[in-house]
């Protein structure tokens, strides 16, 4: 089963419900940056928490997020889109700390930090909210942003389910927010059901071949087979989402006509060209002489100072 993020109205309690799998983008995005055990884990984390995000809203828009901590991963990016991609970079990708269990995450984020969210909204503008980190965790700084900055009411949980060899099992997350006339006890409910670890567990359960369901997430959540499970649910969104990056050649002329001129003339002359690898996917792009060139040429003076 591909990863994909349901949208639903628990319609008994006035409560919006996103739930998300997301294993398979989380084991490309490691494997693309080469990670040791804990860094994965905070990119895994950060890649789900983005989307969980991106999508809280009605009209889903563009969200950023930009973790900076004192601990030895430094920090991390993660861009979250509307049509379900995701991407992001970890700062240091070598990091193995265990609890004897499995990998951590709390050594390599250490003592403080701030989380710099931007979420892109309606004609362009992009609002911008900063929150230090409150606990060791890209999830619980991401929970504070909500409550401080965008002041929502919401229960909020973010699971990476990694073996002992910081291979992703499963990876998933579930977000519920109180609408203005929503329901504080079923709200208090699923926040003392996630903070249990049930989420854990069910992802833990759906393991295997098939992967996890979002909405096998969202029975769980809310009783499943002995309470009214998904009976309450009113679902309203179904998407697929996945590892994405919209990198490409083109991009990559274009960021390179941005350099000075003596910058390219050295690349021609003394590097017989350019390799640029994009830092969100890994990719890497090859540009020659002749595109190099045929960049200064368009340029008023070709071999002159900058245009």
């Amino acid at each position: 089963m591909s990863d994909h993020l349901l949208r639903a109205l628990v319609v008994d309690a006035d409560l919006r419900a996103i739930a998300l799998t997301s294993t398979g983008l989380c084991r490309e995005a490691i494997e693309r940056h080469g990670l040791s055990p804990s860094s994965g884990l905070a990119l895994a984390e950060g890649l789900t928490t983005g989307l969980l995000l991106t999508f809280l809203h009605k009209d889903p828009l563009r969200v950023n997020l930009q973790l900076r901590c004192d601990g030895p991963l430094g920090g991390l990016v993660v861009d979250a889109s509307p049509q379900g991609g995701v991407r992001g970079y970890v700062m240091a990708g070598g990091l193995h700390f265990s609890d004897g269990e499995g990998p951590t995450l709390a050594p390599a984020l250490g003592t403080g930090g701030t989380l710099n969210v931007l979420r892109q909204m309606r004609g362009g503008q992009w609002y911008q909210g900063v929150v230090e980190i409150p606990e060791r965790s890209v999830q619980g700084a991401a929970l504070r942003y909500l409550q401080s900055s965008e002041q929502v009411d919401v229960a909020l949980k973010v699971e990476v389910v990694m073996d002992s060899e910081g291979q992703v099992e499963a990876a998933g997350g579930v977000l519920f927010e109180r609408l203005p006339d929503g329901n504080r006890a079923a709200l208090s409910l699923m926040q003392e059901r996630l903070a249990s670890g049930l989420l854990r567990e069910s992802l833990r359960a759906q393991g295997g071949d098939r992967g996890a369901s979002a909405g096998a997430l969202l029975e769980v959540m809310l009783g499943g087979p002995e309470g009214k499970g998904g009976d309450n649910l009113q679902i309203f969104e179904r998407l697929d989402v996945s590892f994405q990056c919209d990198c490409g050649l083109e991009r990559i002329q274009q960021m390179m006509e941005g350099l000075p001129t003596q910058d390219l003339v050295e690349m021609i002359d003394e590097d017989q060209g350019a390799t640029i690898t994009c830092e969100f996917c890994c990719t890497h792009y090859l540009l020659d002489q002749a595109a190099l060139q045929g960049i200064l040429e368009r340029r008023a003076d070709p071999r002159g100072g900058d245009a």
